[in-house]
């Protein structure tokens, strides 16, 4: 089956660049290099600074609701509530965007920056459509899911988890196009702004918290979560349409790089759906043991997914437009030299804090979210997941790294192949821990799943530039 995926991504990867020269000269990939390593490592630099900005403020906004809520039912309610509107994200939206951003660079290289902002214009409308729709036709899946899935919960928490679905469904549309202007920001290299802006949702979170004044209701979470995505939506637009475009067009399949977006985010969408099926199962498993476990678990890993997310997204923004440009300059001989400092890089990072997640889990518990409503057994629930999940944080890393090098590559399909094997990595694991050991038995089941995604994503990538490399031995062979 791998074999199968590997030729798919393959063939994806020549229908994408058929002008494309089997051989190429050596010096090419010198010339490929449009982002010099020196500019990419300052906009990394850059990115990780300003996204622990946001991310410091999103930590605040927890320890707000840790004080108010501790693990009560209502905050799970919420929490799996609003796990339906990240998976469409996710699912939809993300997948226009790794379709969309190497073919936007590709077309604004080739045919200038107005037909580049006519895609982009095109796509957000697409985007808007599509999240919509999918918005109005899942609705009632969800709400039934709901009640099966949180098994563990009782009637009143169905009940109130029920409502809260419907109150941030909305959100999905406003937030997966926002999403898609962040990637038209990040590949024209504003990554100073789209850093910044995730600073508008935890801040109205915490306002609408403090305005309502106590007791505090997941209502009002609600109302801060809406408010921020807004917000957060009209920024971006506005900074899209200062680039020279507008914020949308009418979509349609006439133009060859539209359907070459769209003949990418069909396999994308559908490893989306696969990955994001393994978060929904985690969420699903918990779930079964109380309300309070679904809190426990997402407090337990709210500050590795911090520390993991702010390096992830640190190369996200910087490598996959670095490596797109890459790829579209001088093919799969252009990535091979900016592999190691990247790889070397994301170890001298995330094994320390994985190392200080494990070795500290307790005292970093207790120091951040013990007070208020959030007492010492809840504590001790939460550092035993923190414990086991920041163990994943070098893993997911590098297989980060992958997914951005299969992206450029433009071999979607490889992916979803990946994402299938981590739905059912997933859920075998869950499945035979979850009942021995609890709500911890999630944690270890996520880091068997991405140790499964990278050394699948990995296998692909180096076998692919070990085929380059033969490609220009020959290409250069006289």
């Amino acid at each position: 089956m791998a074999a199968v995926a590997i030729a798919g991504g393959l063939a994806d990867n020549r229908a994408l660049a058929p002008n494309r020269r089997v051989a190429r000269p050596a010096t090419a990939a010198g010339r490929a290099a449009a982002v010099p390593s020196q500019r990419l490592l300052t906009s990394a630099l850059l990115v990780a600074v300003l996204t622990l900005v946001a991310k410091v403020a999103g930590a605040l906004k927890e320890l707000v609701v840790a004080y108010g809520f501790g693990t009560a039912p209502e905050l799970g309610a919420f929490i799996f509530a609003a796990m339906f509107p990240a998976f469409l994200i996710n699912v939809v939206s993300g997948a226009l965007q790794v379709a969309f951003v190497p073919r936007y660079l590709a077309v604004k290289a080739g045919s200038g920056p107005a037909a580049a902002a006519g895609l982009a214009a095109r796509f957000s409308m697409l985007t808007l459509l599509l999240m919509a729709s999918v918005v109005l036709v899942v609705a009632p899946a969800c709400w039934l899911l709901v009640g099966r899935l949180a098994s563990g919960f009782d009637e009143a928490t169905v009940a109130l988890c029920r409502l809260l679905l419907l109150l941030l469904l909305p959100t999905a549309v406003v937030s997966g196009v926002a999403a898609l202007w962040t990637s038209l920001l990040n590949a024209e290299s504003h990554f100073r702004y789209t850093a910044l802006v995730p600073l508008v949702t935890p801040a109205c979170i915490v306002l609408a918290l403090l305005v309502s004044g106590r007791p505090w209701s997941v209502q009002t979470l609600v109302l801060g979560t809406a408010a921020g995505a807004l917000i957060e939506a009209l920024l971006r637009g506005r900074r899209g349409r200062a680039l020279g475009g507008r914020p949308f067009g009418r979509p349609g399949l006439a133009d060859e790089a539209d359907r070459r977006v769209l003949g990418q985010f069909l396999p994308a969408a559908a490893a989306n759906v696969l990955m994001a099926g393994s978060m929904l199962g985690e969420q699903s498993f918990a779930a079964t043991q109380s309300a309070g476990d679904v809190a426990a678990y997402a407090f337990g890993t709210r500050l590795t997914v911090v520390v993991a997310t702010e390096l992830v997204t640190t190369q996200s923004t910087v490598l996959l437009p670095h490596f797109s440009r890459l790829t579209a300059a001088a093919g799969v001989a252009g990535l091979r030299g900016a592999l190691a400092p990247v790889v070397l890089g994301t170890l001298a990072v995330s094994v320390p804090a994985a190392a200080l997640f494990w070795l500290a889990s307790g005292e970093i518990t207790a120091l951040v979210f013990q007070r208020g409503s959030f007492d010492a057994e809840d504590a001790a629930l939460v550092s035993g997941i923190q414990a086991v999940h920041g163990l994943y944080i070098p893993v997911f890393a590098l297989g980060m790294v992958a997914v951005r090098l299969v992206n450029a590559l433009a071999a979607s399909r490889v992916l979803m192949l990946g994402s299938a094997l981590n739905l059912a990595a997933s859920i075998a694991r869950n499945a035979a821990l979850v009942p021995r050991v609890g709500v911890v038995g999630i944690a270890w089941a996520n880091v068997g799943m991405y140790v499964v995604s990278a050394t699948f994503l990995w296998a692909f990538v180096l076998r692919k530039l070990r085929q380059g490399r033969h490609i220009d031995r020959e290409g250069s062979s006289p």
